[in-house]
């Protein structure tokens, strides 16, 4: 997914935007709308990217977890 300006306001650009994640994620609802279920669905969406990508206690970057020592 590619980033769009900030502009303050819901237009053409979001809609897109939504319709796409929509289509990538397999969302139900009418294209391009945002209503409170498909709010919630991109929150949790976007949850689970950041803190699958945040490192854990004891896990380091190139450190291969359960390899040969």
């Amino acid at each position: 997914l590619s980033s769009i300006p900030e502009t303050g306001y819901f237009g053409t650009q979001t809609a897109a935007a939504v319709e796409a994640v929509q289509s990538l994620f397999d969302l139900p609802g009418a294209p391009g709308i945002v209503n409170a279920a498909i709010w919630g669905d991109i929150v949790s969406i976007y949850e689970d990217a950041y803190t699958g990508n945040i490192a854990t206690v004891g896990q380091f970057p190139g450190y291969e977890v359960g390899g040969a020592s």
